[in-house]
């Protein structure tokens, strides 16, 4: 049910994410590495869920951290969209990723699958 609320709900995914900021934070002001882990763990939950979702507006999700613990960019493609050959920038704190859905697409041949989902996604961990 969680994960059903989840993907049609964007108020609750945005609190989640936050929750999850403030506890990284708390967490790495205290040096908590278990908590910070397990953070991760669920970070990546998280991520994987979005990818999963059936109809991402504008096959793009961003998540701006609102106080610099978290963040992530998730672009989900079909064949389609790769023909077009889309191409961008995917940003997460201070990661990136240059993408061209063509190439990406193209590595999986010959077995063409559906859907599509890259992502990048930062962390902040260590000290304060």
């Amino acid at each position: 049910m969680f994960e059903l609320v989840f993907e049609y709900e964007a108020d609750l995914r945005k609190n989640y994410l936050l929750t999850l900021e403030n506890i990284n934070k708390f967490a790495r002001i205290n040096k908590m590495e278990g908590m910070i882990f397990t953070i991760r763990e669920r970070y990546e939950h998280t991520i994987d869920l979005i990818c999963a979702f059936n109809n991402l507006e504008d096959n793009l999700f961003e998540y701006e951290s609102q106080i610099g613990e978290l963040g992530f960019s998730v672009y989900q493609f079909d064949e389609a969209s790769a023909l077009r050959t889309r191409r961008g920038t995917m940003k997460a704190l201070d990661a990136s990723y240059d993408y061209n859905a063509y190439n990406m697409y193209n590595w999986f041949s010959p077995r063409r699958p559906g859907m599509l989902c890259t992502q990048v996604y930062a962390q902040r961990y260590g000290q304060v």
